[in-house]
C-alpha cells in the first residue's frame, strides 16, 4: 500500500467520524477533549508550526493519547471539517473510528508516527 492510499484512507475513517459525531477539528477542541481524557487517536497535519505541534504532542503524550501525522495540510484538515480557518488537527473520540485506521497496517505509538511520502 501506498502513502497516498494510506492517507485517503485516513482522510475517509476521519470523514466518517466526523458525520458521526466522534471527532473534533481544531487545536483547541482538540486539546480540551484530550485533557477531559476523551481522545482515542490524534491526527496532526503535516504543516503545522512547531508550536502547534509541541502543544498537542505533549497535551497527547501526557494524556497517553496516541497520535499520528499524515501528509495533508491545515487547509484540507479545514475543507474536510467544513471550515473556512487552517484547521491543525483531528482527535477521534470513538475506538470504532480507531480500529478502522488500524485495520490499514499503519503502527501507532504514544510516540509520533508519520504517514508521509
Amino acid at each position: 500500500m501506498t502513502n497516498d492510499y494510506l492517507t485517503e484512507k485516513i482522510t475517509g475513517a476521519i470523514g466518517l467520524a466526523l458525520k458521526a459525531g466522534k471527532c473534533v477539528s481544531g487545536t483547541n477542541a482538540c486539546l480540551d477533549k484530550i485533557r477531559a481524557g476523551k481522545g482515542k487517536l490524534l491526527i496532526i497535519a503535516c504543516d503545522v508550526s512547531e508550536n502547534t505541534k509541541d502543544r498537542l504532542e505533549s497535551a497527547a503524550g501526557y494524556r497517553k493519547v496516541p497520535f499520528i501525522t499524515i501528509q495533508k495540510g491545515k487547509l484540507e484538515f479545514s475543507k474536510l471539517a467544513g471550515k473556512r480557518s487552517d484547521t491543525a488537527s483531528f482527535l477521534i473520540t470513538d475506538s470504532g473510528f480507531v480500529k478502522i485506521i488500524e485495520k490499514l497496517g499503519i503502527e501507532i505509538h504514544l510516540t509520533n508516527t508519520e504517514v508521509l511520502n
